[in-house]
């Protein structure tokens, strides 16, 4: 796999319809930054909306985009209609969602605890028993039971805004780029799950487990060169991103002066400016998959294969069973017959020897 050739197919690919591409794209960019802007009325609402949002979104303009490449017309009827096919049994499973987020979580809990060794560190170095005090004070009123509501905001508030926010200012320092590390290997995990559509969209008779399992390979059969020509052609995507997160938190912390609600808008501009480059990504992971086709469908044909053979030997197994478990019953049978004929035997001899005790007309 080749970047230069990935990259040819995918400038064919949007020559045949670049006016639709960018419409799509800029669709993608109104939605998805609308989107985020829930966190601004509700924070932590996206946890919810996007799962149930913009994830089926983003699947509805991948068929979408699949569409124009048939030269199909595409209203919004039509795309409202796949918008509902994502919560069909046969693509719920298209972006891996649960296992994309678990991922992102632990790789933000990794950066955390490293960020926070780091700029603890760093606090009480330069501000010494200050940032130590103020430190040891906070932590000790949010284990403290005894406090009323108001009470315990007081204190909190009392300590993140003492010595100049000095507290407020460490645990934004955490938090804020661990969230923004969060997201944006979110999106690298959704990405790469994506592949999976077109599998399913090029093969539909093929269960979900076997494309998982023929895409893992086909990747791995490529390697290096995969991940070299997938970021090759989307860098801008992350790159876009990232601009777009820090030029929207600081220009909202300038203007807002609220970090919480800052990142908030950071990332819907991320977002925003991201969907821009939509036009080019759906046609750069077209060409991309274009090399992995045929590794795919190979991988899926073996799978098939060994099923087919497991199958058959699990059958010739039950079969065999059968006829060891009939053997058996035959011979418990005949064990049987020989007891019950050896009992009706002894049966008969012992009464008949009983009988003879008891004959009162026997003389002897």
């Amino acid at each position: 796999m080749k970047i230069k050739e990935a990259l040819a197919r995918s400038k064919k690919y949007y020559s045949a319809h670049p006016l639709n591409s960018w419409v799509l794209g800029i669709t993608c960019a109104i939605f998805f930054a609308a989107l985020f802007g829930f966190d601004l009325a509700v924070p932590g609402l996206n946890y919810v909306v996007i799962p149930i949002l913009g994830i089926p979104f983003f699947f509805a303009s991948i068929l979408t985009h699949f569409q124009l490449k048939m030269n199909n017309e595409v209203r919004t009827r039509n795309f409202f209609r796949l918008f509902a096919v994502y919560f069909t049994k046969p693509f719920r499973s298209s972006f891996r969602v649960l296992t994309s987020f678990l991922k992102s979580l632990v790789l933000e809990a990794i950066f955390t605890i490293v960020l926070f060794i780091i700029v603890y560190l760093f606090f009480s170095n330069n501000y010494g028993d200050t940032f130590n005090d103020n430190f040891a004070g906070f932590f000790e009123t949010v284990g403290n039971t005894s406090l009323t509501t108001a009470a315990y905001n007081d204190a909190i508030n009392g300590y993140l805004s003492a010595s100049n926010n000095m507290l407020y200012v460490f645990f934004n320092l955490i938090f804020v780029p661990s969230s923004f590390l969060s997201c944006l290997a979110f999106i690298y995990f959704i990405s790469l799950e994506s592949f999976s559509i077109f599998v399913r969209l090029n093969a539909p008779q093929n269960p979900p487990i076997f494309i998982r399992v023929a895409l893992k390979e086909a990747i791995k059969k490529h390697g290096k060169s995969f991940y070299g020509t997938y970021l090759g052609l989307n860098w801008p995507l992350f790159f876009l991103f990232t601009i777009g997160f820090v030029g929207g938190l600081t220009i909202s912390l300038q203007f807002i002066g609220d970090a919480t609600l800052a990142s908030s808008i950071g990332m819907m501009a991320g977002l925003g400016l991201t969907s821009l480059f939509a036009p080019f990504y759906f046609n750069n992971m077209e060409a991309i998959y274009s090399f992995l086709d045929k590794d795919v469908r190979t991988m899926s044909k073996n799978l098939t294969k060994q099923m087919i053979l497991d199958i058959q030997a699990e059958r010739n197994l039950v079969e065999n069973e059968a006829e060891l478990l009939s053997k058996t019953l035959d011979e418990l049978k005949d064990a049987e017959e020989d007891n019950l004929s050896d009992f009706d035997d002894k049966s008969v001899d012992e009464t008949q020897g009983k009988d003879k005790e008891k004959d009162p007309f026997d003389e002897s």
